[in-house]
């Protein structure tokens, strides 16, 4: 027992020796994984950040940073520790904003990660209404269809296109925002110069449009039911469009071909007539959802719940 209250004594005392400060040094330094862009951001001189980060790893006993000529990077020992003091960090300055601002609101910046085509029809509309809503959160979306690196990029939320079955990292907390259907498409122009589609097998006679990203780089079989068979479809494509389905959408819009689109982004297409859908008595897999992805550190930051609780009711008002 008493060792048990020397322990904790020492480690308060350890605490307490640890300035934020230098926690702050390591967290702008973790983040532009350069010493002299830190120290400009931080107002002080490269020479300060060496001497603090020094100072942290001598304290703590292994090595944060893995220094070369070419570049600055965090060592395995080094991420795991910003994931922690990013935490800290943040809760600081979102509890002090909130205390100068004298309300209780979420504060702070998030960095979101979410694939084009959901940007643009699901959270885009409803954006300028979350603004409003909590003026005192900064958004930095990144729209992309790549799987980003929380760790290494530093990103708060991702929102990912997932199989129902998938297994994710055990780090990472996933919440589902809509679960979604797809279906094949073409403009009238092109079915009436190519011919109508009436069987798989016209498929093969067709000019479908691929749609894959660059991580990916290869295209994939179309899925499709027929009645409780699937069937993959390996569909040859002259034109492969990487990264950006709007544009695989507008390609098809411009009489292209047939392309495999989500429900919730030809619905304009389909009610002005310049897209239609092919083969409906088949049904396309779905699979599909789009979640919400982020660690487990990120469960208590105000910030991420109420974007995340924000958008989920959105999308759920809509289904």
């Amino acid at each position: 027992m008493k060792k048990d209250k020397m322990l904790g004594l020492e480690i308060n005392k350890r605490l307490d020796a640890m300035h934020i400060a230098s926690l702050e040094i390591f967290c702008a330094t973790a983040k532009s994984e350069n010493f002299s862009t830190a120290a400009e951001d931080l107002g002080i001189t490269p020479a300060a950040v060496s001497r603090s980060i020094k100072r942290l790893e001598e304290r703590l006993g292994f090595r944060l940073f893995l220094r070369n000529t070419r570049r600055t990077g965090l060592t395995q020992d080094g991420r795991d520790y910003y994931e922690k003091c990013s935490e800290i960090i943040e809760l600081l300055k979102e509890s002090e904003l909130a205390i100068k601002s004298k309300i209780n609101a979420p504060v702070g910046r998030i960095k979101i990660s979410v694939p084009e085509m959901f940007a643009n029809y699901k959270i885009i509309p409803y954006l300028p209404e979350f603004c409003d809503k909590y003026p005192l959160i900064k958004i930095d979306l990144h729209v992309t269809s790549r799987n980003v690196d929380f760790i290494s990029e530093m990103f708060d939320i991702s929102i990912r296109l997932i199989r129902s079955n998938t297994q994710l990292d055990g780090f990472l907390v996933e919440k589902t925002l809509c679960v979604v259907s797809s279906g094949l498409y073409a403009s009238p122009a092109y079915l009436a110069k190519n011919g109508a589609v009436n069987t798989l097998d016209d498929l093969k006679k067709h000019k479908c449009i691929n749609f894959s990203t660059s991580e990916e780089n290869r295209s994939f079989p179309w899925l499709i039911m027929n009645g409780d068979i699937p069937a993959w479809i390996k569909t040859e494509s002259q034109v492969r469009i990487f990264d950006n389905i709007s544009s695989a959408r507008d390609f098809a819009l411009n009489d292209g071909g047939i392309v495999q689109l989500f429900d919730f982004s030809v619905q304009d297409a389909l009610n002005n007539g310049s897209l239609v859908e092919v083969l409906q008595n088949f049904k396309v897999e779905d699979a599909w959802k789009f979640s919400f992805l982020y660690s487990g550190s990120k469960r208590k930051s105000v910030k991420v719940k109420a974007f995340t609780d924000f958008f989920y009711q959105k999308l759920q008002a809509e289904a």
